[in-house]
């Protein structure tokens, strides 16, 4: 069983933005792999405010 922190949603976007490439293993936990992509979006949101989201998002299973 898997517990998830609360805080995570707020800390990981924050280390995601500024970052060129992210590299993430899709496809292992159907369930967890929208999490990533939507903090990723949340920085891409955020652009306008100067954030720099990440150029590339790489799926390690194939990488």
């Amino acid at each position: 069983m898997r517990i998830r922190s609360p805080d995570i949603d707020d800390i990981l976007p924050g280390l995601l933005e500024g970052r060129r490439r992210v590299h993430y293993h899709l496809g292992r936990d159907a369930d967890f792999d929208l999490t990533p992509i939507g903090w990723l979006n949340r920085v891409r949101a955020q652009a306008r405010q100067g954030a720099q989201p990440p150029q590339e998002f790489l799926n390690s299973a194939t990488s």
